[in-house]
């Protein structure tokens, strides 16, 4: 299981890395879930995780994935920057 969190924590942060567009609120929504998610990850990685933790974790990843899911065809340039427009 652990395989799998750094798995999601690997790809959250490429995505990050590679991020918002001028006025795209989703996209921006997208970006802020994507955070949330990271850091939930990375403290799940460094503690036992509750029962709650892994729901909230869950519960982040599919909204993460209805809110970027029109994002994920982009190429690093575009999302760098689409990023730079969020706040």
């Amino acid at each position: 299981m652990l395989s799998k969190r750094r798995i999601v924590l690997f790809f959250t942060l490429v995505f990050i890395l590679g991020s918002c567009s001028s006025g795209d609120e989703q996209f921006c929504e997208c970006l802020k879930l994507s955070d949330q998610l990271n850091s939930r990850s990375q403290e799940a990685l460094n503690t036992s995780v509750t029962e709650k933790q892994a729901l909230e974790i869950r519960k982040l990843s599919a909204e993460r994935k209805e809110k970027c899911a029109d994002y994920s065809q982009m190429d690093g340039e575009e999302l760098r920057e689409m990023q730079f427009h969020c706040k």
